[in-house]
């Protein structure tokens, strides 16, 4: 390995001893403590936001969690079939396991749990950091502090969804540490251990994919490390980066937009650039407003205020990084750090809506830390022996956390409820689509649908080519009988490129119920071709295959529904009916007995598993099985029918006349039923009455041949 060279800075050189263990380990303690204490109300936080559903409570291998749940996340890693979007498979397990630890949507304790804790660990591991890099273990503490309770930090902490950033975050930060441990003790156990996590982070969230390139400004400042080898040395680091960007546009791809941002107005990337740049610098400082979405400036041209702030802002700024190589690299040095790692999320690249995010700059805020740590490094050392001086130092270092306190827990009263979190950031956001979607549905479930309907409208017209608005709206329509105006809400949702798959399964829903089984059964294939595990269109999809006849298929989605669901008495039954209606009796009863096992009252079963055994010839069996169906439910008119029937078959014409007179009081409109009675009548000698009930059924149905033929012989 190359030796390393003195700093340029005076930093101290990290081959050196990095100090007293205790006081580090006291410092780290300290600070977590003063995290602790900012983020405690995030322990009670009850908000859910955008995503919570599909990644968490929506999600059924993060809902079932098992060691075959996590196989599924790291087999699907190019192709997701639980979410939208790139493979984080890290994180979801980080989920799931929470949701083993007691984890549901009334009961969100175990996820902040881990989420604060994970926060905790990288507020230790930027300490530990910044202390390997400067060798002062009180400021590597106090800029950790600055770390740890800066309000920016809420989002990814109170966030469920958005674990995969904190987690990510976390493995980067280890990897970085190790990658400095190995500096100061060349040799394969850091090394390796650092491109160990550095796949783990990678697996977290792809957002750490620029780290090699930020280990190479590290080596430029502060460790001042310069030779060939040194390129050399991240060349794994580069290879799996290079693996997981191929990885990360595979799954994300075909079911999520992502691209530059070349639509829209002339020079829209640098402009866009220029606004973040500046915007994310002035959050950082003035931590005002801050909301967990952002929507682009309208206009995006110099015309806006902020645009023009944001390009004259880094037309100073660059500049200035640059002239201050004269004196030191560590502006220049800190600020491309923070620029690399925040680039995947600068908004160059389009992956939502919204421009901006506060959680975006949780990693890369780890290149700014680095200048104030080294800022406050050369103060001390310039205030070495005058204490004064050093006490208001300290003093402005505490005054700072305690103002960042302050506005951490401000901003975490906004996520104890989701629907003040949605109204708040709609305040500040009213052009938000996604938001007047979010709060119809939560006005919807508690009760308020003309409230809902409103915000679904709103939503809609901020933004016509939201599918899940048109969705949200179209279903509201459909449940107000207007399906007209709905359908039309639907097509506009499968116009967009990307249509979730809850879009296809309710206009699938709709189409059915007017009497669309083709056109449903296409929709539902569409949704299944994204969501192959969503076992409601599965069902759905079996059903109307089995309605229109189409029973071998039928009974390949009723399989695989019940490889999910195989307590299901009712997908058991359906199941059967299809087998039965192929011919496949014996396989028909098997399932039928089998959902009797699961609920011995299922009314549906018994009768046809009755129906199953007189296919068979065993009509006793078949009688004591319809009875038993009308001993649980005596309403059940096709009991009545089938067993009335079957007592003609024997030649009990009383009871089958007294059966089929139950079946047609329940079934008054049913001809088979007139003519089936008629035909028990007839057998007991009174022809007269036998043909008024042949004639009825003639007039319920002028087709039925059997009538036709019996009234044809008078």
């Amino acid at each position: 390995m190359a030796s390393i060279p003195s700093n340029p800075d005076g930093v101290l050189n990290p081959a050196n001893r990095p100090g007293n263990r205790g006081v580090v380990a006291a410092a780290i303690a300290a600070a977590c403590l003063f995290v602790t204490v900012a983020h405690w109300p995030v322990l009670s936080a009850n908000a859910l936001f955008i995503d919570d559903g599909i990644f968490i409570f929506d999600n059924p291998l993060v809902l079932s969690p098992s060691w075959e749940s996590a196989r599924r996340f790291f087999a699907e890693l190019l192709q997701p079939s639980t979410v939208m979007g790139y493979s984080m498979p890290l994180s979801m397990i980080s989920l799931m396991v929470d949701v083993g630890m007691g984890g549901s949507a009334e009961n969100l304790l175990p996820f902040h749990r881990a989420s604060l804790l994970l926060h905790l660990i990288s507020t230790a591991l930027v300490i530990l950091i910044l202390h390997r890099l400067f060798k002062r273990p009180l400021i590597a503490a106090a800029v950790g502090v600055l770390f740890g309770v800066h309000p920016l930090t809420v989002e990814p902490v109170a966030w469920l969804s958005d674990r995969k950033t904190i987690l990510c975050a976390m493995f980067t930060l280890a990897s970085m540490w190790t990658y400095l441990r190995h500096v100061a003790r060349p040799g394969w156990s850091n090394y390796s251990a650092s491109i160990a996590f550095f796949v783990m982070a990678s697996l977290s969230k792809p957002s750490s994919l620029t780290l090699p390139v930020v280990l190479l400004l590290i080596d430029w400042w502060p460790l001042g490390r310069r030779s060939r080898r040194v390129v050399w040395e991240k060349a794994p680091y580069f290879i799996v980066a290079a693996a997981f960007v191929a990885i990360t546009l595979i799954s994300q791809i075909p079911t999520a937009e992502v691209g530059l941002l070349d639509d829209g107005p002339r020079f829209r990337v640098p402009l866009v650039l220029c606004h973040n740049i500046v915007y994310y610098l002035y959050e950082i400082v003035w931590p005002r407003h801050l909301r967990p979405l952002y929507l682009s400036p309208e206009p995006l041209d110099l015309s806006h205020p902020m645009i023009r702030a944001g390009v004259i802002g880094t037309a100073i700024l660059i500049p200035f990084l640059l002239i201050s190589l004269r004196w030191t690299r560590a502006l220049l040095a800190g600020w491309l750090i923070f620029f690399v790692a925040l680039f995947p999320s600068s908004g160059v690249f389009r992956v939502s809506d919204s421009i901006a995010w506060d959680r975006y700059l949780y990693l890369p805020s780890i290149g700014l830390l680095m200048i104030v740590a080294w800022v406050l490094t050369r103060a001390a050392d310039a205030l070495r022996g005058r204490r004064s001086p050093q006490i208001i130092l300290a003093a402005v270092v505490l005054v700072l956390i305690g103002l960042e306190i302050v506005g951490t827990r401000r901003q975490l009263d906004v996520w104890q409820d989701s629907e003040t979190l949605v109204r708040y950031t709609l305040s500040l956001e009213p052009r938000s689509s996604v938001l007047h979607n979010r709060l119809g549905a939560m006005l919807e479930e508690a009760g308020r649908a003309d409230e809902a309907f409103a915000e679904y409208q709103e939503a809609v017209r901020q933004t016509p080519n939201n599918p899940q608005a048109q969705n949200s709206l179209a279903q509201a329509l459909s449940a107000r009988g207007r399906d007209a105006e709905a359908i039309e809400h639907y097509k506009t949702a499968l116009r967009v490129k990307y249509v979730p798959y809850d879009v296809h399964y309710n206009y699938a829903l709709l189409l059915a119920r007017q009497g669309r089984p083709q056109e449903a059964i296409a929709q539902l294939r569409a949704s299944l071709a994204m969501r192959p595990d969503f076992i409601n269109s599965r069902v759905h999809l079996a059903n109307l295959l089995a309605d229109t006849g189409q029973f071998a298929e039928a009974v390949e989605h009723y399989r695989l529904a019940l490889a999910a669901r195989p307590d299901s008495a009712n997908l058991h039954n359906n199941l059967g009916s299809a087998l039965r209606n192929l011919g496949r009796v014996d396989e028909a009863i098997e399932e039928f007995e089998t959902a009797l096992d699961i609920d011995a009252n299922y009314v549906s079963s018994i009768i046809n598993h009755a129906n199953a055994l007189r296919q068979q010839g065993r009509l006793e069996s078949a009688i004591a099985r319809y009875r038993e169906a009308l001993a649980v439910d005596p309403s059940q008119g096709a009991a009545h029918f089938n067993l009335g029937t079957a007592l003609l078959e024997q030649r009990k014409f009383a009871e089958a006349v007294s059966a089929l007179l139950e079946a047609m009081r329940l079934l008054p409109t049913n001809a088979e039923v007139r003519y089936q009675l008629g035909c028990a009548i007839e057998a007991q000698g009174r022809p007269i009455d036998a043909f008024r009930q042949y004639r009825e059924a003639l007039r319920l149905d002028p087709n039925h041949a059997g009538a036709k033929s019996k009234l044809s012989r008078n």
